[in-house]
């Protein structure tokens, strides 16, 4: 065993060392278990990976063996790439694939890795051209397989495998019988395509093989118009039909155009269409034309269709062309809309109204509610219309009255929506305003109840707790009211937190009887890519979230955890994993250093990159707190430590040093004022100053009325996303015992 795993060794170009302590896992060397060995490698580079296994190997049971010789086989398979053009097997990547193969032979006398080992066996042996061995994988797996999917799979690859040899008479038994026994499956489909190619693979074919190659091709494409051969399949069809050879219908033009449709060539989409059946696809059409900066072309053929058919699906495209309009262009575009479908004006009043002022704005709003009552836009629809009644109030008694009696009605009818936790929270404020404390405090009840880890349940929180310290204010005044201020020396959570482990979610016991013993299997030998294949899609939500975050993908193992996250904040595995304390040394050291509040700097980090080190935003901001790059690289100089170039600012220490000094900055900036200071960080600074200017300039001290007030939508939700997340951290982590 020693002697083969030192041959593995060397083809990785490591040194394997004289002896290795193994005693930090699990005591004695040769006594840890895999698992220890794997655990205690998660976060070690591939080549000290090897080095621990080859170790682990030479005391390990034979069961052990195989599990080891899998996970080596896996990290082979996929850290080696195959360079056909060169003949050197230490250079093309040959000999670690062949060496993967005998592992993933050995992995397979466990019986719940043997399939899978199969499959792996046919893959890399497709790669580097063992096809001897990829066959008799193949085979095997057509024999053990129970499910009908996979058997198909299996007999299709066989039959790719026989057309790389040329071995057509293989090939076309192996494609006939999937079209026999599975021709159901997207393999019965594929193989039209196999067979056109068998076909025209003899020296000379025929006048019929060349027709029956033709249709075969022409079905592929209608079946499968997103396949991977639909480009192969359209070239030769134009190929035949610019030799002469064979003649293109329109439905032959459309089904080219689809192909490309799917495939995001809309230029060449519209010219199959133009040669298709008239008035076919309108809708994609219409986003070929949008996709090719044809917008006037898109917008008259999206009003005709519109006309024509009345119940067609419209909105996404009408938002797609509106995308290269400016407001006025927009606003004319639905008016347009409305004109060609004034059956239903949902949409159309919802998208002109908010591009209008707000004299013309409020009408549709009502008239939206008024007909449409069931709409998306309702809710929302109801919170303009409040606000800007409110707005108009100026604090007549009357006036605000009448605005709540909007609020209460989208309380009442749309109580599960976020306009409803908006305009709860905003009933409480104008009760108060009117010096009625219980109505006031039955509001919030309502929000802070309801919608406890959303930005007005927290706000509603607040207020209730300024009613109970009997020091109502209608403005949120940090004096009554602690609002948006943090605590720039807290102490950051003295707490180990960690990612929970699949595991802890679900025992091991209980995952093979869930999901079966390969599963579990490849779950202990932290396989979990392929665990993440395998798991249902109506798994538990929290299980995949763990398997998710041990593959480091940490936002969408946030995604997963908040997934219907309900109730209150509180400490158990879908909070914590929900409102993550990652890389919290670093940020602790570096709110410390700065005086900013470890727990917004979480909140920051959770909001823009969900922890994404990686993460690059559409403006180009990068890393956890997604600087833009020349702020990066001003914020290093400034404090010494000059980066040679932005790229370095997406390591996470780096980016959570200079992120966190940033927002420093602007907390000074603002006279320690963290709510401008969260905004400017998204808005800027200098948008931020004239819009606290204006707010002054109206006579309102009220920070609730400012945030309302922001005037781009993006820096409006931000701050509250923020925010949300900040008073959410202090509830999981801040008041209660870890």
């Amino acid at each position: 065993m020693r002697r083969r795993l030192a041959a593995l060794v060397i083809g990785l170009g490591i040194a394997l060392p004289a002896a290795v302590d193994l005693a930090g896992i699990g005591g004695k060397a040769g006594a840890a278990s895999l698992t220890a060995v794997l655990d205690a490698n998660a976060d070690a580079t591939p080549e000290q990976m090897v080095s621990q296994l080859q170790i682990f190997q030479n005391s390990a049971s034979e069961q052990e063996k195989a599990e080891a010789a899998y996970v080596l086989a896996r990290m082979l398979q996929k850290g080696t790439t195959y360079d056909a053009k060169s003949t050197d097997a230490k250079v093309n990547g040959m000999d670690k694939l062949t060496e993967a193969i005998r592992l993933y032979d050995e992995a397979s006398s466990i019986p719940s890795l043997a399939e899978r080992s199969a499959w792996h066996i046919a893959e890399v042996a497709g790669v580097i051209g063992d096809e001897e061995r990829g066959r008799a994988a193949l085979e095997y797996l057509k024999r053990k397989c129970t499910d009908a999917h996979k058997k198909a799979m299996a007999e299709y690859q066989l039959g790719q495998s026989y057309v790389r040899t040329k071995e057509y008479d293989k090939a076309k038994a192996s494609f006939d019988a999937i079209r026999k026994n599975y021709p159901d499956t997207d393999f019965a489909k594929a193989t039209n395509y196999y067979l056109a190619e068998i076909i025209l693979g003899n020296p000379q074919p025929s006048a019929d093989d060349t027709a029956n190659a033709v249709a075969l091709y022409k079905t592929y494409l209608k079946a499968s118009p997103d396949g991977r051969f639909t480009g192969d399949a359209i070239a030769r069809l134009l190929a035949f039909a610019k030799a002469g050879s064979m003649q293109l219908t329109p439905a032959d033009h459309d089904n080219i155009a689809l192909a490309y449709f799917n495939n995001q060539h809309y230029g060449l989409a519209l010219e199959q269409w133009d040669q298709g059946t008239p008035n076919a696809q309108p809708i994609k059409r219409c986003i070929c034309l949008a996709s090719t900066g044809k917008i006037d072309a898109a917008t008259q053929l999206l009003l005709q269709t519109i006309k024509a058919k009345p119940t067609v699906s419209y909105e996404a495209t009408a938002a797609m062309i509106a995308n290269s309009l400016n407001r006025e262009d927009t606003k004319k575009l639905w008016q347009q809309i409305a004109n060609a479908h004034p059956a239903k004006m949902d949409d159309p009043y919802w998208n002109i109204a908010l591009r209008s002022k707000a004299e013309e704005a409020v009408p549709l709003w009502k008239a939206l509610v008024a007909k449409y009552p069931t709409s998306e836009f309702a809710p929302e629809s109801l919170w303009w219309i409040f606000w800007n009644a409110y707005k108009d109030a100026h604090g007549d008694p009357a006036k605000l009255q009448a605005a709540l009696t909007y609020a209460k009605l989208c309380v009442e009818k749309y109580p599960t929506t976020k306009a409803a936790a908006k305009l709860g929270f905003w009933e409480g404020k104008v009760d108060e305003q009117l010096h009625k404390p219980a109505l006031a405090h039955a509001a919030y009840e309502f929000s802070a109840k309801n919608f406890p880890s959303y930005y007005y349940g927290h706000r509603a929180k607040a207020r209730l707790r300024a009613l109970a310290a009997k020091t109502p204010n209608a403005v949120a005044d940090p004096a009554t009211d602690a609002g948006w201020t943090t605590k720039p020396t807290r102490i950051a959570p003295d707490i180990k937190w960690q990612w929970p482990t699949p595991h802890e979610i679900i025992d091991a016991a209980q995952v093979s009887k869930l999901f079966g013993a390969t599963f579990s299997e490849l779950l202990k030998l932290h396989q979990y890519d392929e665990c993440l294949d395998l798991l249902p899609s109506d798994a538990n939500s929290m299980f995949k979230s763990a398997i998710l975050a041990k593959m480091h993908r940490n936002l969408p193992a946030i995604g997963a955890a908040t997934k219907d996250l309900e109730g209150s904040p509180h400490v158990n595995h879908r909070w914590l994993t929900s409102y993550p304390l990652e890389y919290a040394s670093w940020i602790a050291d570096s709110a410390k250093a700065n005086g900013v509040d470890p727990l917004l700097v979480h909140a920051l980090i959770r909001e823009e990159s969900r922890y994404n080190a990686d993460a690059i935003s559409r403006s180009k901001a990068i890393g956890l707190m997604q600087l833009m790059p020349f702020t990066a690289l001003g914020v290093a100089k400034r404090l010494g430590t000059p980066l040679s170039s932005a790229n370095e600012a997406f390591s996470p220490q780096t980016n959570i040093k200079l992120g966190t000094n940033y927002l420093a900055y602007t907390i000074k900036r603002f006279n320690g004022n963290e709510l401008l200071a969260v905004a400017s960080y998204n808005g800027g600074p200098n948008a931020v100053t004239s819009w606290f200017n204006q707010h002054k300039l109206s006579g309102s001290s009220d920070f609730d009325v400012f945030v309302e007030n922001i005037p781009f939508r993006e820096t409006r939700d931000y701050v509250r996303k923020v925010f949300g997340s900040y008073w959410t951290y202090e509830e999981i982590y801040a008041r209660k015992k870890i």
